[in-house]
């Protein structure tokens, strides 16, 4: 066994990998998703199908990260209300803007995310 030999990575073609360079691109870019005290603060976006979809938002300073998941194996409807999360919004995945007015009606397929930034 040489100890100090250098290990080697196989950075290879991996199914996720664009979606995990991703996420870790938000989270060194954006301050709401700094760790300990210099990161934003959580609060859970209440729905009317929070046995099935979870929501919550990290928030720094004018920094907003607005994330939307299907926690089950069925296609999910879910309205939230939040009326501080009002304003412009760019999905991370999808590269599309939605505007949030404090009510958003979603329709997510089984096991479904979604990830916002606001612009």
């Amino acid at each position: 066994m040489k100890l100090f030999d250098k290990d080697i990575i196989d950075w290879g073609n991996f199914p996720l990998a664009g979606f995990y360079t991703t996420l870790n691109n938000l989270k060194k870019e954006n301050p709401a998703l700094s760790n300990g005290s210099t990161g934003g603060i959580m609060i859970k976006v209440d729905s009317d199908n929070d046995k099935n979809v979870y929501s919550f938002i990290r928030k720094k300073d004018n920094n907003i990260v607005f994330v939307i998941l299907n926690l089950s194996t069925t296609e999910q409807k879910a309205t939230l209300k939040e009326n501080s999360l009002a304003g412009d919004y760019k999905s991370l995945f999808e590269n599309k803007d939605i505007h949030f007015d404090g009510s958003l009606t979603v329709i997510l397929k089984p096991w479904e995310y979604r990830v916002y930034v606001n612009n």
